[in-house]
């Protein structure tokens, strides 16, 4: 696989070079993420050209939401392949002989991570840490089988007449919409063309009896999921391009690994309630979002797991008042001192007491080394996630280590 070469490399890019007011085209994650911090929605979603050449900023990957991808693509391509032979339930052994023809379970599994990876090629903080999730993927790899045994568990299939897996539904990326004929479809886009809104259903059922929503889920239960649904509920209603015939919705389902949860489907008058509050928080967000400088929301559950908070200069004004002594990893922003040696610099820091006083560090090269190493300046400011703290005694200054999780930021100072 030739991985191709980033442009700039990702500890010098502080700015988007597109700033994003929002997408033209509105969805549930876009709207959740916006409302619990406008500037991270902002900072992820607007464009990096001289990153790559992919919308928003590069995503740092994770074990555990990299595993629930794969899982949830391997449960798609096994869901296809039964209505492709015409199983009508996982629980036959029409179902078990079309397992036995994709390799089984495992190789399901296999497949769908290889192809994540190929997907994640260009990604820049992707392929820092790839040899170190293949081997994370690798060890829960069991867990994941169990929990696509689980998702696939009593799942009841339509095939579309005289057709395969659904094949009268265009593929991504063919820009044709039209009434969807009867039968289990995956991936459908539906939109409402007024209100401005789209969402991805996993898998939607048309019968002589109505439509009915599904989405796989593999993490755990939550109330958002449940609105979500009911959402795709409401944009079937309004989408006259895939559902001209008017078909209502008969049923929602959530499919977690536990089994699938029923969903209540909205009333037309609820229907109407939903769709009014989604405008206004639509209205909302989009004008915080065109304000010169977007709010931002800084406070440990919104930052914990935040993509972009190297960029967020607000969040390193708050960190010091979110981190503890016991923390493991911590985030330091350090102004750079001078250089002690070819693998120590000195820096001063408050981000490692809540006072503001400044406090002298070490921070420490890898024995490897790092790219940015060679390139700090005096004056220079640091900004490091996931670095460890060592303290020795009272009065010797704490040593940053750099480890093989943290990413840093390189600003350059001001002339």
């Amino acid at each position: 696989m030739t991985i191709p070469p980033m442009k700039q490399a990702l500890w010098k890019v502080r700015t988007p070079s597109k700033p994003s007011a929002g997408p033209e085209w509105m969805s549930y994650s876009f709207l959740a993420e916006a409302e619990k911090c406008p500037r991270a929605a902002f900072l992820k979603y607007s464009d990096y050209e001289q990153l790559w050449d992919r919308p928003g900023y590069p995503q740092r990957p994770n074990a555990a939401a990299l595993a629930g991808s794969v899982v949830h693509s391997a449960a798609e391509k096994i869901l296809r392949q039964l209505i492709a032979d015409g199983v009508n339930t996982t629980r036959s052994t029409a179902a078990a002989q079309s397992m036995r023809s994709l390799g089984g379970f495992s190789a399901v599994l296999s497949t769908a991570f290889e192809k994540t990876v190929e997907k994640e090629a260009a990604n820049p903080r992707f392929t820092e840490f790839e040899l170190t999730l293949r081997k994370q993927i690798e060890a829960r790899m069991p867990r994941m089988r169990e929990a696509l045994q689980e998702i696939l568990a009593d799942r009841q299939l339509l095939a579309s007449p005289g057709s395969a897996a659904g094949a009268s539904w265009p593929r991504r990326g063919d820009h044709q919409r039209r009434s969807l004929s009867p039968g289990t479809h995956f991936e459908v886009e539906l939109r409402d063309t007024i209100l401005m809104w789209r969402g991805r259903v996993d898998m939607l059922t048309l019968s002589e009896e109505g439509c009915s929503i599904s989405d796989i889920k593999t993490g755990q239960p939550d109330d958002s999921h449940r609105l979500q649904l009911q959402i795709y509920a409401l944009l079937w209603g309004a989408d006259s391009d895939l559902n001209y015939r008017e078909t209502p919705v008969i049923g929602l389902q959530i499919g977690y690994g536990a089994g699938v949860t029923a969903v209540e489907v909205p009333t037309q008058d609820e229907s109407s309630v939903l769709r009014a509050d989604l405008l206004k928080r639509t209205l909302q967000i989009r004008q915080e979002l065109s304000l010169p400088i977007v709010p931002a929301k800084p406070c440990p559950s919104n930052c914990g797991y935040c993509q972009v908070k190297l960029l967020c200069d607000d969040f390193w004004t708050v960190a010091p008042t979110m981190a503890t002594p016991a923390d493991r990893f911590r985030h330091l922003e350090l102004i750079l001192t001078h250089q002690e040696s070819d693998s120590v610099w000195v820096a001063t820091t408050t981000s490692l007491k809540a006072d503001s006083q400044k406090r002298e560090v070490f921070i420490k090269r890898p024995s490897e080394g790092v790219a940015f190493w060679r390139e700090l300046t005096p004056r220079s400011t640091l900004r490091l996630t996931d670095a460890t703290v060592t303290y020795g005694q009272p009065d010797e200054k704490p040593l940053i280590s750099i480890t093989a999780f943290t990413e840093p930021l390189v600003i350059p100072p001001e002339l």
